[in-house]
């Protein structure tokens, strides 16, 4: 379904501000909420809400998720594939 939506420029620059900001901001931060971990993981809201019902991504809840850059880079390195050059090193 393709909708026709009308911006200015001024709403196109604002928008893109907005944007900018929480990026620059997510990144210094140590925890952060669903929006973050998605920032993190390049996954989408859905996969991270499937992952917390299945318990197989780190989170904290209290009262809302909460989700710690520590675990999460921890969690997207826990399932490292060795490449060929690691597997000979190994072999030797």
């Amino acid at each position: 379904m393709k909708m026709n939506i009308n911006l200015s420029n001024e709403d196109l620059i604002f928008i893109a501000e907005q944007v900018a900001e929480r990026l620059i901001f997510n990144q210094n931060k140590e925890y952060g909420d669903i929006y973050f971990a998605m920032q993190l993981t390049g996954l989408s809201k859905a996969s991270i809400y499937s992952k917390v019902c299945n318990r197989t991504i780190p989170f904290s809840k209290n009262g809302k998720l909460w989700f710690s850059k520590k675990d999460l880079e921890k969690w997207m390195m826990s399932n490292r594939v060795d490449c060929d050059d690691d597997i000979t090193k190994y072999l030797k």
